[in-house]
């Protein structure tokens, strides 16, 4: 159709879509953000969301891994350097979490995309891929970093078809995730495709 004529040379990173939980970190300068948490005297706030629900720093899993991993130390420090406001959207992974079938011992947050709370936008493969450096977090696998989506594939059958396979341990992954490399009238253009399999099997 017309869309993918004209998308035709776009190139997309394809990442695999893991299957787990939700999870959101984000940094912002309280002078130029109104926070609802932060009190007064905290000019840099770091927080978490949970889809939709912003929680208080405690002892869950979330708080766990940010504090432990040393990442929430990682993103004061690189708003204090950069001044930029960032969130980090990702899935956590581990024991206790979606049947944890990728069988980790651990709990581990996977990145798969970094928003731009300045530019209010989603940053670019090259963009994100700086700062997943900077805050030495792990960003789920990339499966291709710059395909021709719809150049390759000629029909939506042959994208589900491409949606099968493994995931990192478990062999048949919850789908795939496609993301444009560059902007698209000023915004990132993704879309996925989960795998029949994984819907058939529930997710066993």
């Amino acid at each position: 159709d017309k869309y993918s004529e004209t998308m035709a040379d776009i190139e997309f990173e394809v990442t695999l879509k893991l299957d787990g939980t939700s999870c959101t970190y984000y940094i912002v300068n309280t002078n130029e953000y109104n926070t609802r948490k932060a009190d007064e005297t905290e000019v840099i706030y770091f927080g978490h969301c949970s889809r939709n629900l912003d929680t208080k720093e405690g002892d869950s899993t979330p708080w766990k891994i940010a504090r432990e991993s040393g990442l929430k130390d990682r993103m004061i420090k690189f708003n204090n350097d950069t001044g930029r406001s960032i969130a980090i959207q990702g899935e956590l992974m581990g024991p206790s979490i979606q049947n944890n079938r990728e069988g980790l011992h651990e709990p581990k947050f996977f990145l798969f995309d970094i928003w731009d709370i300045d530019e209010q936008r989603y940053l670019t493969a090259d963009e994100r891929e700086l700062i997943v450096d900077i805050l030495e977090v792990e960003h789920v696998p990339v499966l291709d970093p710059s395909m021709k989506v719809f150049e390759k594939f000629k029909t939506i059958n042959e994208i589900l078809d491409f949606a099968e396979g493994p995931s990192i341990k478990h062999n048949v992954r919850e789908g795939v995730v496609f993301k444009s490399n560059t902007l698209v009238d000023g915004e990132q253009v993704s879309f996925k495709s989960i795998s029949n399999k994984f819907l058939l099997k529930g997710g066993d």
